[in-house]
C-alpha cells in the first residue's frame, strides 16, 4: 500500500475499448462476469487515492473479501482502476440480495425469465415523448440487465463448484472402480473366462518331468511364416500359420513349430503382426478399418508339450516380452526407491501374463498337472528363456546386404517394382502434361545403370528401357505404340540389387537366406528380392550351360573353373554384361587368360562374394 492522498466515495470510470462512462461508489458491488469462482464478486468498502513509492498516484478500491497470505496475515482485496475498467462490472444494488436470489435460481425455486420486463401490448409510455420518463426508463433496463448479469455470473460461480467438488469425487471413486476392474480383470485371466482354445497338432506328449520353458519374446505370424504373397498373413489367414507350423522345414530338418518354441515344453505369446496389414493402414474412400486392425494386434499364446501344439486367444494383449529383462528389472526397481505401488504400476502388464499363464496350469493338463507349478513362485520345473535362438549361417544378412551395396555406373541389377510419375517424383526426365501422360514403368528384370548428366552436368545413374505403351503422335493425330526408349533415373530407395555381385558360388548363401531368421522384420521388402534374385541368377546359371561346355571341352578344364573363368570376364570391366552378348569374344579372352594363368602356374579359382563374409 502506498501513501493515502485523500478518500474518495465515488469515481467516474470509463470502460476500456468502449465509450461507456459510469460512476463506482462505496457500496457498490462489482464482479467479474467471466469468473467461475463465487469469491469474485464484491463489495466496494473504499475508495482511497494513494501515492505509490513516492513517484504516481494510483486510485484504490478496497473490498469486503478478506485475503489470508502465507504468513497468516489478512488483508482486503483490492483492485486498480485499471483493472475494474477493463474486467469489472459495477451493480449499485446489494449484494446479499443477489446471492440470495441466485441460490434460488440455482435450487429451481425462480426462474431468471422472471426477471423479464412484462410486455404490455397497449402501452403508449415509451411514445410519450419525455425525456425525463425516457431517461428513467433507459436507467431501470440497465440496472436491471446488470442484476440478471451477476445472477447469472453467481449460478455459474455456484456450478462450476459443485462441478469442481463432484469432479473430486468422480476422480476418488474412478480410482476405486479402476482397482476394482483391475481385480476382476485379473480373476477373468487367471478363470480363463473369454479364452478359446484350439489344438492345431497332435502327437506324443513329452516327459512328465520335462522342465517348462517360458519364452521372454513376443513373435509374429506373418514373420515367421515370411511369405509377402498378399501383403502377408493376416487375421483372415492366420490357418496359413498353423500349416506353417505344422509342416517339416527340409532345409532345417526339423517341425517349425520347433523354431516357435525350440523345447520339449514351452509357452510363447505370439500376435498376427507387427503392423497393421497395408490394406487396412490406408484407404482412399475414407473407410474405417478399427476392427480389422485391432484382430491383427490381438495376441494369442502357443502351447507346446512334445508333438501336441496349443493356441489359446486370450481378451489380454500383451506387450512385445512376456517379462522384463534382468536389466529393466534393476533399472525399476532402482526407481521405485521401495515405493511398492509404483513398483507393482511399472510391472502390470507383465504380472497380468504371469497371472494368466499361471491359470492356464492350474486349469488344464497341456504342460503340467494342474495345481502343480507356479510361475510366480518358480522353481526347477520352470525355466525363463530371456533370449531367443536365432537360426543363422553366420554370415551377412540379406537386408544388410542390400544396404550396403555399392550400385554405380555399369552395374547390371535386378529391379523389383520400381514406380515413377507423380507432380513431384524424379524419375523420369522432360516434361509431361498430366500423370496420365507418362510412360508405363519398367517391368522387373535385369537392367544396366548408365550415365546421364543433367543441364548442370551433374551424373544420374538411370537405366533405359522401350516401355510398353503407346504416345500421341501430334502431327498425324493418332497414338502409336512406343518405339523410342526413355531414361528412367535410379533413386535411393528405389528396390534394385548389384546383379553381379552374387557369383555362382553364393547360390548356397542365397538359399540360406531364406531360413534367416534376423531379416524377418523386413520379410516383406526382402524376401521378394531374396527370392527374384535367386530365380534370375538359376535361370543365367542354366543359360550359360551349354558355354561352359563349351570352354570345357575347348581348354579341358572342369566345368567349375568354366563358371570361375565366365563370371571374371562378365564382371571384369567397369560395365558388367552378359555371355550371351558376345560369346565368341569372351571364348577368345577366357582362352588367353586361361593360358596366361597356366604359364604363370597360377589357375584362376573364384572365392563366394558374399557367404564368406
Amino acid at each position: 500500500m502506498g501513501e493515502i492522498i485523500k478518500h474518495l466515495n465515488s469515481v467516474e470510470i470509463k470502460k476500456k475499448n468502449s465509450d461507456e462512462v459510469f460512476f463506482a461508489e462505496i457500496g457498490d458491488v462489482i464482479f467479474d462476469p467471466r469468473s467461475d469462482y463465487r469469491e469474485n464478486i464484491y463489495t466496494i468498502t473504499k475508495i482511497q487515492e494513494e501515492l505509490i513509492n513516492n513517484e504516481y498516484t494510483r486510485t484504490i478500491f478496497y473490498t469486503d473479501v478478506e485475503r489470508t497470505d502465507s504468513k497468516g496475515n489478512t488483508y482486503p482485496e483490492t483492485f486498480s482502476l485499471d483493472t475494474i475498467s477493463e474486467y469489472y462490472q459495477i451493480y449499485k444494488g446489494d449484494k446479499q440480495e443477489i446471492l440470495d436470489l441466485a441460490d434460488k435460481v440455482y435450487s429451481g425455486e425462480l426462474s431468471l425469465m422472471q426477471f423479464m420486463p412484462k410486455n404490455e401490448s397497449n402501452s403508449t409510455d415509451l411514445m410519450v415523448m419525455n425525456k425525463d420518463f425516457y431517461d428513467n426508463a433507459l436507467d431501470q433496463a440497465k440496472q436491471m440487465s446488470q442484476k440478471v448479469l451477476i445472477i447469472q455470473t453467481v449460478v455459474k460461480q455456484k456450478a462450476q463448484q459443485l462441478k469442481d467438488r463432484i469432479s473430486s469425487e468422480v476422480a476418488v471413486f474412478q480410482k476405486l472402480v479402476s482397482k476394482l476392474q483391475k481385480i476382476v480383470f485379473t480373476l477373468e485371466l487367471y478363470a480363463g473366462i473369454g479364452e478359446n482354445i484350439i489344438q492345431i497338432n497332435e502327437g506324443s506328449w513329452a516327459a512328465s518331468d520335462e522342465k517348462i520353458h517360458i519364452m521372454q519374446n513376443m513373435l509374429y505370424m506373418d514373420e515367421e511364416v515370411g511369405d509377402p504373397e498378399n501383403g502377408g498373413v493376416s487375421y483372415k489367414s492366420v490357418d496359413k500359420f498353423y500349416d506353417w507350423m505344422r509342416s517339416y522345414n527340409k532345409h532345417l530338418g526339423y517341425y517349425n513349430y520347433e523354431l516357435i518354441i525350440p523345447y520339449q515344453k514351452g509357452v510363447r505369446v505370439m500376435r498376427v503382426r507387427r503392423r497393421e496389414s497395408e490394406r487396412f493402414s490406408y484407404d482412399s474412400f475414407g473407410n474405417s478399418f478399427d476392427y480389422e486392425i485391432s484382430q491383427e494386434m490381438k495376441t494369442c499364446i502357443i502351447i507346446r508339450n512334445g508333438e501336441n501344439i496349443f493356441v489359446i486367444h486370450s481378451q489380454m494383449n500383451f506387450k512385445e516380452k512376456l517379462f522384463p529383462t534382468k536389466e529393466e528389472f534393476d533399472e525399476v526397481l532402482k526407481s521405485a526407491k521401495g515405493d511398492v505401488e509404483l513398483l507393482l504400476e511399472k510391472f502390470t502388464d507383465y504380472r497380468y501374463g504371469m497371472v494368466l499363464i499361471q491359470g492356464i496350469l492350474d486349469r488344464t493338463p497341456f504342460l503340467a498337472e494342474p495345481q502343480t507349478v507356479s510361475v510366480l513362485n518358480p522353481n526347477d520345473s520352470v525355466i525363463f528363456e530371456y533370449d531367443r535362438i536365432e537360426i543363422s549361417d553366420g554370415t551377412v544378412t540379406f537386408g544388410n546386404f542390400l544396404s550396403t551395396q555399392n550400385i554405380e555406373v555399369g552395374t547390371r541389377i535386378l529391379a523389383l517394382g520400381l514406380r515413377g510419375g507423380g507432380k513431384y517424383d524424379r524419375h523420369f526426365y522432360g516434361y509431361y502434361a498430366s500423370e496420365y501422360s507418362y510412360p508405363n514403368n519398367p517391368e522387373n528384370g535385369i537392367y544396366e545403370i548408365l550415365r546421364h548428366p543433367d543441364k548442370d552436368n551433374k551424373d544420374h545413374l538411370t537405366i533405359s528401357y522401350v516401355p510398353d505403351d503407346t504416345v500421341y503422335d501430334r502431327k498425324k493425330g493418332y497414338s502409336k505404340q512406343r518405339t523410342k526408349a526413355v531414361r528412367f533415373r535410379i533413386l535411393k530407395d528405389d528396390n534394385v540389387v548389384d546383379f553381379d555381385l552374387v557369383s555362382h558360388k553364393d547360390l548356397e548363401w542365397l538359399e540360406n537366406k531364406l531360413y534367416d531368421r534376423r531379416d524377418r522384420k523386413m520379410y516383406l521388402q526382402v524376401v521378394p528380392m531374396l527370392k527374384a534374385l535367386k530365380k534370375y541368377k538359376a535361370e543365367e546359371y542354366e543359360t550359360e550351360r551349354h558355354f561352359a561346355l563349351m570352354l570345357c571341352q575347348k581348354l579341358e578344364i572342369t566345368e567349375v573353373t568354366a563358371r570361375d573363368y565366365i563370371y571374371w570376364w562378365k564382371t571384369k570391366n567397369k560395365y558388367k554384361r552378359a555371355i550371351s552378348k558376345d560369346d565368341m569374344k569372351a571364348i577368345r579372352m577366357i582362352e588367353k587368360k586361361y593360358k596366361k594363368d597356366l604359364e604363370e602356374n597360377n589357375v584362376f579359382v573364384l572365392q563366394p562374394n558374399i557367404s564368406t563374409k
